[in-house]
């Protein structure tokens, strides 16, 4: 009927952690207020995740085996296989409310979606 579209949303993990794909997803929404996000990097990140693990380990993604194994895999590695599923967010409503009294001072969707 020419009235409805699909937007794909892929966000990599070097930019951005889930709960801010989620953040950004939801202000694509028709509904959404506008909402400014941070955009100021953690000035130190580096040395932190040094500090925390180490140096050797840190610098793992950078290593020769590392690299040769993510080339190898984008060169010659199966297709990715696509799913796609709805989210119930009455459910997702349900997990948030048990979780609000806990240890943690917030939940997000992604969290629920991907431990539950």
């Amino acid at each position: 009927d020419g009235e409805r579209f699909t937007l794909l949303v892929s966000i990599s993990h070097v930019i951005a952690d889930g709960y801010t794909y989620y953040e950004i997803l939801n202000l694509l929404s028709l509904n959404a207020p506008m909402k400014v996000l941070n955009p100021v990097r953690k000035a130190g990140f580096t040395q932190s995740l040094e500090a925390a693990l180490g140096k050797k380990e840190s610098n793992f993604p950078m290593s020769p085996g590392y690299m040769c194994n993510a080339i190898g895999n984008m060169m010659f590695g199966s297709k990715p296989k696509i799913r796609a599923r709805f989210i119930d967010q009455d459910k997702v409503a349900a997990v948030k409310a048990r979780e609000a009294g806990s240890s943690v001072p917030f939940v997000s969707t992604n969290d629920i979606v991907t431990s539950e």
